[in-house]
């Protein structure tokens, strides 16, 4: 009798170990790609982290340099005494009009714009103007006037952290200062404004108003900024060629980034053009390096100053991008670079424009 039973055929051993193998192969692929995925995706958020202090001092910058103000109006002025009339002058001396005001916008390189003020651990260039943003530490007096006038401004420092609460003091081990980079911004109150200060003395110290004591109202508005490049721009009268650009530099010192708005009121024949009126356009650049790399600046230089950004650098518009390209190299610790930093940094460069609003450029 024939057995009906039919035998069927299974995987042999070297074919469940191949299927095997494949298999493993997949799964470590998988595994590789997932972790590489990750790296990235935490390298990523890290770098965002790092970056997010420069963005909102971008915006904070961005919000309140454009509302920017100098208040300027005509007034007599005296050709032949080179100055602008008193109400006591006879009509003769009324020989011509000029703009006045008793407002001062002021920006360029920080050891020029701040000399005097003995702030060595200041870096790049500095800013300061009057905006009616209407802070006031008396808000159950003034808090209702919202256009109240305020001096401010913007500047890079190296320091320590502000003062630490009392309860972290206490904590073991004793937490360290830590020193860093920082965009700084200075309010000054309503009720403290120098601006309208004695004549005499305004006269003696023209920039007394924000000198003698901007370090006393600052804040800082973004950690590890190192650099801050601030560049003020007229309309091109040739904009209308599409090959020239809409806005060119202006500057109140031949070729350099100082811009003064208390530059003299020029000659017989025509006010200096940055005489009392706004720039119609700032170009700022911000510099920023991460968290990582400030740490490692830090503690290699400690308390002391690091000098990333020699005073050599951003002295004039026209060696811009030579000058942004040594601060790369600086921060590449690229071999003999000009600031002789070893320590290599990862960094963004932020360029932004902002418009005053209240600018009406005449030329």
């Amino acid at each position: 009798m024939k057995s009906s039973f039919k035998s069927s055929r299974a995987f042999t051993l070297i074919e469940v170990l191949v299927a095997s193998a494949v298999l493993i192969m997949l799964m470590g692929m998988i595994a590789v790609v997932t972790g590489q995925i990750s790296k990235v995706w935490r390298n990523t958020d890290s770098k965002i982290d790092s970056f997010r202090g420069a963005r909102l001092g971008m915006s904070v910058m961005n919000r309140v340099l454009s509302q920017a103000t100098l208040n300027s109006y005509s007034d007599y002025f005296s050709l032949k005494n080179n100055r602008f009339c008193n109400t006591v002058e006879p009509a003769d001396e009324r020989e011509a009009y000029r703009r006045r005001s008793e407002l001062h916008f002021i920006s360029g390189n920080a050891a020029e714009v701040l000399k005097g003020a003995g702030a060595s651990s200041i870096s790049s260039h500095a800013i300061f103007f009057q905006a009616p943003l209407g802070y006031t530490e008396k808000a159950e007096e003034y808090g209702g006037l919202g256009h109240l006038l305020n001096a401010c401004g913007f500047y890079v420092e190296y320091s320590q952290d502000v003062e630490q609460p009392d309860f972290l003091k206490l904590l073991e081990p004793a937490r360290l200062p830590r020193y860093r980079y920082r965009l700084m911004m200075m309010m000054q109150p309503t009720e403290f404004l120098k601006i309208y200060g004695d004549p005499k003395t305004l006269a003696s110290s023209p920039r007394g108003w924000f000198v003698d004591d901007f370090q006393k109202y600052s804040r800082p508005i973004a950690e590890n900024v190192i650099a801050m490049v601030v560049l003020c721009k007229r309309p091109n009268p040739s904009s209308g060629n599409q090959k020239t650009a809409f806005y060119l530099p202006v500057s109140s010192e031949g070729n350099s980034y100082l811009y003064d708005s208390r530059t003299a009121p020029g000659d017989n024949a025509k006010q200096a053009e940055t005489s009392n009126q706004l720039p119609p356009l700032v170009q700022v650049t911000l510099v920023s390096i991460d968290e990582k790399s400030a740490q490692n600046i830090s503690e290699k230089s400690g308390e002391e100053d690091p000098k990333l950004v020699p005073t050599t650098l951003f002295q004039s518009p026209e060696n811009y991008e030579k000058d942004m390209k040594d601060l790369e190299d600086i921060l590449k610790a690229k071999p003999e670079n000009t600031a002789q930093n070893t320590i290599p940094c990862q960094y963004r460069i932020y360029s932004f424009d902002i418009l005053i609003r209240s600018s009406s450029w005449n030329e």
